[in-house]
Order: C-alpha cells, then structure tokens, then sequence
C-alpha cells in the first residue's frame, strides 16, 4: 500500500490490526539493546508500513466514530 486509504476492507483492517498489535508486543518484550539489527528493521518496517498506509488515523477516526454512536 503506497499510497494512504480511507478506508480499508474488512480482511485488509484485520491484517493491519493484527501486525499492530505484533509490533507492540514485540517492542514491549524485547528491549532494544537485545534486538538484532533484522529484527529492528522489521519491527521499523512494520511501523512505517502501517503508518504510511494510513492505517493508523483511519483506526483511530474508527474510534471516533464508534464514541459518537454512543
């Protein structure tokens, strides 16, 4: 994804919220002077993919929407 969407299909958000949650789980249980430089490229990549995807403002104006409804 090369470009940022506005929207994401339901097969496509489950993905993303998936490597989300890998990423931060990765970062909080291996401390970075323990990662070996292929593992802090991935985590990075990982990150820059889903940020540059724009995957992170269309989940957090989910958020958003959802406290509206209620």
């Amino acid at each position: 994804m090369a470009n940022k969407k506005e929207d994401f299909t339901k097969r496509e958000d489950e993905i993303c919220n998936l490597l989300a949650w890998l990423c931060c789980h990765a970062d909080e249980d291996c401390p970075p002077e323990y990662r070996t430089d292929h593992f802090r490229n991935a985590l990075n990549d990982s990150v820059d993919f889903l940020s540059g995807s724009g995957w992170y403002l269309f989940n957090k104006n989910r958020g958003e929407r959802a406290n509206e409804r209620i």
